[in-house]
């Protein structure tokens, strides 16, 4: 009954609380050096492994803070990303965003010598800890107003990846990939394809609407892009940008790359050397006790994702990482083949094998 009572007020008291929470939290240590940034894009886990990584809530967590309500969407880019002319309207799954901008910033491209001061103001209002908002603050999950460190997650923040560690030295960047063909999957369940004409102009306009974008890395690509009709196409396309220009940005040892699988199939090794990149203790027992809390469902879990493998107390690795394979098309198969070898993104991720490639990565590092 109290369950049940907590579930009909949940939406009556919780936006309040969330409100006048934001507004309580304080700030002890302003410097940026003491966060850590989260960058992946969306269904590849990133809620998931946030949470595990402040198993003690230690950190104070912001929630995609510059995506959800387009913070580095400044005049200079507005015009170059899909809006409202494209088809996209003002709606949003998170029930809490009633006033964000309709322009879609998933490949929202920044050139890493951009020296805009108004773009780097914004991130340091992230970074050092002065943005508040009830949503972006509604996952700290603990009594506690008082924090030192602060954790930030992303899920459109591979373009401006390098850009951000040009402006922000020392700042501790882990940006985590999951393999395209369940990352797609995940993001296409329960929707249904556009008008296949209207879909055409919006994808263009996503694809080469900054030129800065198409300079830098896509007119090698322009064939195999202007060649993608079907919704699996374009996202494919998406999930390749997505990954390949920041692993063409950053060499080895710059950022930490970590991937979902290996969180799935080797937690405690992937969770240790994560640990160890942004200075937290490694010792058995701090594993045990971020164990415990990956093997909870997320606070954004969705339909059949980690839940499924959050019930028994224990996760199935090599089952939840594969599970894809029996769902994809043959078409897909094909799909996501010939993209990730025009990418040379097969040097990480394949069709016929769930599992990353170790060291695959260093295949795509730039070379200066």
């Amino acid at each position: 009954m109290l369950s049940r009572l907590s579930e009909r007020w949940r939406p009556v008291y919780r936006p309040r609380w969330n409100s006048l929470r934001s507004k309580l939290i304080f700030e002890t240590n302003n410097d940026y050096r003491s966060a850590v940034f989260l960058s992946a894009a969306a269904r590849t886990g990133s809620t998931w492994i946030s949470e595990t990584i402040n198993y003690r809530n230690d950190y104070r967590y912001l929630f995609e803070p510059i995506s959800l309500y387009r913070y580095l969407l400044t005049d200079r880019y507005r015009p170059l990303l899909p809006g409202p002319e494209e088809g996209i309207i003002a709606r949003s799954p998170y029930h809490f965003v009633h006033d964000r901008e309709p322009i879609d910033t998933r490949l929202q491209y920044i050139r890493p010598s951009d020296a805009d001061p108004e773009l780097r103001a914004r991130a340091d209002a992230v970074l050092t800890g002065k943005f508040k908002n009830p949503a972006v603050d509604q996952y700290n999950y603990t009594p506690r107003m008082v924090f030192a460190r602060r954790l930030i997650k992303e899920t459109k923040s591979g373009l401006w990846l390098r850009w951000m560690y040009e402006q922000f030295p020392g700042l501790k960047i882990i940006h985590l990939i999951r393999h395209p063909v369940p990352t797609i999957q995940s993001r296409l369940e329960g929707k249904s394809d556009s008008d296949p004409s209207l879909r055409m102009r919006y994808f263009r306009k996503l694809i080469f609407g900054q030129p800065d974008l198409v300079a830098d890395w896509l007119e090698p690509f322009r064939g195999l892009l202007e060649s993608a009709t079907t919704v699996f196409e374009q996202r494919m396309a998406v999930w390749c940008i997505q990954n390949f220009v920041p692993l063409r940005q950053f060499k080895p040892g710059e950022i930490h790359l970590a991937f979902y699988e290996d969180f799935c199939i080797e937690p405690v090794e992937s969770l240790r050397k994560l640990f160890t990149y942004i200075g937290e203790p490694t010792d058995d027992r701090t594993m045990m006790r971020a164990l415990s809390k990956m093997n909870a469902p997320s606070s954004t879990v969705h339909g059949r994702t980690m839940g499924e493998i959050a019930g028994s107390g224990r996760i199935d690795g090599m089952r939840q990482v594969s599970k894809w394979q029996a769902r994809a098309t043959d078409d897909q198969i094909a799909t996501a083949d010939r993209f990730l070898k025009a990418f040379g993104m097969d040097a990480i991720y394949t069709v016929t094998d769930p599992l990353p490639r170790q060291g695959g990565t260093l295949a795509l590092s730039p070379s200066y």
